[in-house]
């Protein structure tokens, strides 16, 4: 049983709002299948088509079924997983359709198949001249995630939101690794 996601969801938000997004939180029964696609639908509403962003952020149960990324909504049930799941394909087609030329998705959940073992490891400016979806998950797939008592969040969670609050950029602001960092 997760203790956190709501926490990781109300700290996001905190964090998003105190930079100037609009923020659409759903947490516990109101994060629905049906609710999730709605708010993403709405949110086509008030954004530029073609010049805005959109995150869409999740926090919770999420699992493999086949090759796809499932996220478990709170209307999910646990013996129909394969029916009642959120495909993250879903949620992609959703925020494509609201016409934005950036996507983010952060995705704090597991991913692996239910059941089975897991093996043993267990400002966004510059980000405005890209488009496409961009996809950041907390765990590769076919594993789990974690959360901390010591954060009282998820790890991906805690260290994503003391990312946007700076943590991460070098001097220059640009959070980069290895050789995909643009040389300025």
């Amino acid at each position: 049983m997760l203790r956190y996601p709501e926490r990781d969801v109300e700290l996001l938000d905190k964090e998003l709002t105190a930079q100037h997004y609009q923020v659409i939180p759903l947490t516990d029964g109101n994060a629905t299948k049906e609710s999730i696609l709605n708010a993403i639908a709405s949110a086509a509403d008030v954004i530029d088509p073609g010049h805005s962003s959109i995150v869409f952020f999740f926090s919770g149960h999420g699992y493999a079924q086949g090759s796809d990324n499932m996220l478990a909504t709170s209307d999910a049930s646990v013996n129909k997983l394969a029916q009642t799941g959120l495909p993250l394909r879903a949620v992609e087609q959703a925020l494509i359709a609201t016409k934005a030329q950036q996507r983010m998705l952060w995705i704090d959940a597991c991913r692996n198949e239910p059941g089975k073992g897991v093996g043993d490891a267990r400002s966004f400016t510059k980000f405005q001249a890209a488009s496409g979806t961009r996809i950041l998950f907390s765990t590769k797939f076919g594993r789990v995630s974690y959360e901390d008592d010591e954060f009282q969040q998820g790890v991906f969670s805690h260290f994503l939101v003391e990312g946007l609050r700076g943590a991460a950029a070098k001097d220059d602001g640009w959070v980069c690794r290895f050789a995909i960092c643009p040389t300025m």
